[in-house]
């Protein structure tokens, strides 16, 4: 039992620390996301382009698919972070 319980605390330390990279990227995501607003609200050009949110919806498919993740997964998640990015966008935070 013992041993179970330190594959596993092994494999939860792991896990904690992916979580942590993967939250840092997003919040360096989320700081390019709002340069990006600056200049559009400077230039006045639309927060929404949907060429590119259509781009980088098939990058994540085509990367998801490369790495194994079921596309209806990939797809939640590239809704989610594109959301927040547009708001990030629009508020200038």
């Amino acid at each position: 039992m013992d041993s179970i319980r330190e594959a596993l605390d092994e494999y939860r330390t792991q896990i904690d620390y992916v979580d942590e990279q993967l939250l840092a990227y997003l919040a360096k995501r989320f700081e390019l996301s709002q340069s990006i607003g600056l200049i559009k609200r400077e230039a006045n050009v639309g927060i929404v382009q949907s060429d590119r949110a259509q781009a980088v919806e098939e990058r994540y498919i085509q990367l998801g698919t490369r790495h194994g993740l079921q596309r209806h997964f990939v797809t939640e998640l590239f809704s989610l972070i594109h959301e927040e990015s547009c708001r990030i966008q629009s508020s200038g935070e």
